[in-house]
């Protein structure tokens, strides 16, 4: 469960959280909605599958003019 907002470092800042059943899916939305997280609202969840990593790569792009 990832707290949609524009930002990075969600992680660190408590705005990802794990769940093993729909329950607790359900519970991890409640606690991160209505949240704010780094300065921003948390309106927005997306949920994912938990996927075992060996490696990530983030990438950011300015496209301001």
């Amino acid at each position: 469960m990832k707290a949609q907002i524009p930002a990075g470092r969600r992680m660190k800042a408590g705005g990802v959280l794990f769940a093993d059943t729909p329950e607790d899916a359900g519970r991890a939305a409640g606690r991160l909605l209505g949240q704010t997280i780094l300065g921003f609202a948390v309106d927005e969840v997306l949920v994912e599958e938990r996927l075992s990593l060996g490696q990530e790569l983030f990438l950011g792009l300015d496209v301001r003019q």
